[in-house]
């Protein structure tokens, strides 16, 4: 690099910087979009895993109701007619004790789709229940094809000989297949499926159709995890090896265990960041082009004068003085270079004025070298003398424009207090002058009433304006410990708060801070009136890409569905809206109530 000329490093150096630059905003956009899609992607498969795992819930939820209110105690033969009929069962009969079959509403063998040894051994122990409910099992253990199979087990009194019996039905998984079958917003390659404990599908593969749904064993992290009851999302392998998005549920279906699981292939659900990534190196490449032929542009631009400098320079350390000065063609520092050159010359041309002088004999004049007769030094101190000025003015003015803003936020502490000592001030002491006149005077008393919401309707004005000092100097976590604080002191309260910080860097920008104060203020706010509860829990965590808050108290709860209107609830879920963030609310009549907030935050501190 150091035998290279000027203008080659200059367009070395613009053409490497421009091109690092280029590729780490290709690469960052390319990521930002590729997790956003991701992002995307797992949203509408949660959409469509709760969906159908609320409509499988629904369903069994239904049918248990509505088989318990037709079979009820000592009922007519002719309502378990009406069951066959209303359901469509393929397979009813009733049995006794010994599995023996008392009555058959179809004309299919019970057994012809189950195997009778292992299904005798399940009916002996669960046949001592005599509570006259319904009670559901999945059975597919027992399955002869590899089909999934559901019972539907019922003590019932057989009118004809007045005995306990057990009505057994079958039930083929039509429905639920129809339901999981619906493949809306699920592309070509999505699909939602039923595994149970013993890890093997329930419902019928999109991929395998015509396999039996037992025969396909499924043992990914999304089985394990929902058989174990945990809900989430992951990209995995597949039951057939292939990279998807999934989501997985558990099922909860009383004597069922089954976790519920919908998932797309990583290739089709980025399929159009690939896309993308092909256009923007075919954008990058023409952008490169561009910057190259700039860049020669450019670097000959920047050079040529510099050149000139060079040869000047040359002949001056050869003691060659210049008799034209040099064209200054720009104020950048190319041009205060050619002034100062020109000056140099002037200042060379005064010296060598002087030498002739003394050569002449004129003795008068004096001259010093290296002194204050020095015409080079005394340049030189000049100028050093102007800079010192200018920088000391530059100085005089940021320290007038730091005086002038602390003046500025003075001045408005100033006006704040005088609007709470003129406004609120003279309402309390008009109210207190008021109130000292009162004798049973009913219009001076609606006076004083007037005065109050005057100063009430002050004292919101003013509140909602300012902001807490510590939420602007220290951030969000000083904020919170302070309003928790005195939260404590005026309402009793226990609270446990808690910030967790696992950054170095915090993203949290000052919109998002006021955001979750307000939201955090507000819950408090509604604890305090309605809730009367002695403990809460408030755990916030700062994540490099979002932050999470949780807060839980030990009050009385609430129906979710008579307060979903209130005014209190609308504006926190309204102000995570804004920020793109999620709201969560958890609530019982009798068992507290808990809050989950969830805000993402931006790639770097705005």
């Amino acid at each position: 690099m150091k035998n290279l000329k000027i203008s080659n490093k200059i367009f070395l150096s613009y053409v490497i910087i421009s091109l690092l630059t280029v590729s780490l905003i290709s690469y960052i956009f390319y990521n930002i979009l590729k997790n956003a899609l991701i992002q995307k992607t797992i949203d509408q498969l949660t959409s469509v895993n709760i969906l159908k795992r609320d409509q499988i819930e629904s369903y069994y939820a239904g049918m248990q109701k509505d088989l318990e209110f037709l079979l009820k105690k000592n009922t007519s033969e002719i309502t378990v007619g009406e069951i066959k009929k209303l359901y469509q069962f393929e397979n009813m009969v009733l049995a006794d004790d010994n599995l023996t079959i008392v009555f058959r509403y179809t004309d299919i063998p019970f057994f012809q789709n189950i195997r009778e040894p292992e299904f005798r051994k399940y009916f002996a122990g669960i046949k001592n229940k005599k509570d006259y409910k319904v009670h559901m099992a999945d059975i597919s253990a027992f399955s002869k094809n590899g089909n999934t199979v559901i019972l539907y087990f019922i003590p019932y009194t057989y009118l004809k000989t007045s005995e306990t019996t057990y009505l057994l039905i079958l039930d083929d998984f039509k429905k639920i297949q129809e339901i999981l079958n619906e493949n809306t917003g699920m592309g070509n390659s999505g699909e939602t499926y039923l595994v149970g404990n013993d890890f093997r599908m329930r419902s019928t593969s999109r991929f395998f159709p015509a396999r039996a749904p037992l025969t396909i064993r499924v043992e990914t992290v999304a089985a394990q995890n929902g058989i174990k009851e945990q809900s989430g999302k992951n990209i995995i392998s597949d039951y057939r090896g292939i990279e998807v998005i999934s989501i997985y549920k558990k099922i909860n279906v009383p004597g069922i265990s089954w976790a519920i699981i919908s998932e797309m292939d990583m290739t089709e659900a980025m399929a159009p960041i690939i896309q993308l990534r092909n256009y923007l190196l075919i954008i990058t490449a023409i952008i490169f082009v561009v910057i190259i032929l700039a860049t020669l542009f450019i670097s000959n631009a920047i050079s040529q004068p510099i050149l000139k400098l060079k040869n000047v320079i040359a002949d001056l350390s050869k003691g060659i003085i210049p008799d034209n000065k040099i064209y200054v063609l720009s104020d950048d520092e190319i041009g205060q270079i050619t002034s100062a050159i020109n000056e140099l010359v002037v200042n060379l041309k005064s010296t060598r004025a002087f030498a002739h002088e003394i050569g002449k004999g004129n003795f008068n004049a004096t001259h010093t070298p290296l002194s204050e007769k020095d015409t080079l030094g005394m340049a030189l101190i000049n100028m050093r003398d102007k800079l010192k000025t200018l920088n000391e003015r530059e100085i005089k003015l940021i320290r007038e424009r730091a005086s002038a803003l602390m003046e500025g936020q003075e001045n408005e502490r100033k006006r704040i207090t005088r609007e709470l000592h003129d406004g609120i001030g003279q309402l309390l002491t008009a109210t207190k002058l008021r109130a000292e006149l009162i004798e049973d005077q009913d219009d001076i008393k609606s006076e004083i009433k007037s005065l109050i919401n005057e100063t009430i309707t002050e004292v919101r004005r003013l509140s909602y304006n300012i902001l807490p000092g510590v939420l602007v100097d220290f951030g969000l976590g000083a904020a919170l410990k302070d309003f928790c604080e005195n939260v404590k002191k005026y309402s009793g309260l226990k609270i446990n708060f808690t910030c967790q910080q696992q950054t170095e860097n915090s993203n949290v920008n000052f919109e998002i801070r006021v955001a979750v104060f307000r939201i955090i203020q507000e819950a408090l706010n509604n604890i305090i009136k309605h809730a009367q509860a002695t403990i809460v829990d408030l755990n916030i965590i700062e994540k490099e890409n979002e932050i999470a808050i949780n807060l839980k108290d030990n009050g009385k709860g609430f129906d979710k569905e008579q307060k979903s209107k209130g005014f209190g609830l609308l504006n926190m879920n309204e102000r995570a809206n804004l920020l793109n963030g999620s709201f969560i609310i958890r609530s019982n009549p009798g068992s507290g109530t808990s809050i989950e907030i969830k805000i993402p935050l931006p790639s770097d501190n705005n």
